[in-house]
């Protein structure tokens, strides 16, 4: 019981180390993956797309042939829908961190009772075969 329990101690996550992550490297995503989130991988294109988007209107605007406001306009929406769901997910990073350590210890625990069911099983099995023995025997001499 000891190891199972070390063992999900180094296998929980940190809900300070979430949020370190979620304040610092947050609008591209990191925290998403530290927490094992669906979709984590679309917080990184979003904000790839919006810089892209910005960048790429700038320099239209830059290159005096055409206007690249709209362009800009494009990612400046996207660093809002980003910058709106970063602030939702800081609000709801310490639940997940929570909800993914009760999942670990939950798998953990049916981890361990599998281990001990084959244990189980094991003491039963010779006494099921010394019973099926005797009735055999007995069914010899009636015979």
């Amino acid at each position: 019981m000891d190891i199972e329990i070390e063992k999900m101690k180094i296998m929980q996550k940190s809900s300070l180390l979430a949020y370190f992550l979620w304040f610092f490297l947050g609008f591209i995503g990191i925290h998403r993956f530290y927490t094992k989130q669906k979709l984590a991988w679309l917080f990184i294109v979003l904000t790839v797309l919006g810089y892209v988007l910005y960048i790429f209107g700038i320099a239209l605007s830059m290159s005096m042939c055409t206007s690249g406001v709209p362009l800009m306009v494009v990612g400046l929406i996207f660093f809002l829908v980003i910058f709106v769901w970063w602030l939702i997910d800081g609000i709801k990073l310490n639940s997940k961190v929570q909800k993914f350590n009760l999942a670990l210890l939950d798998k953990l625990k049916e981890e361990e009772n599998l281990q001990e069911a084959p244990k189980e099983e094991a003491k039963k099995v010779p006494k099921k075969i010394v019973s099926k023995k005797v009735n055999t025997k007995s069914k010899k001499e009636e015979k």
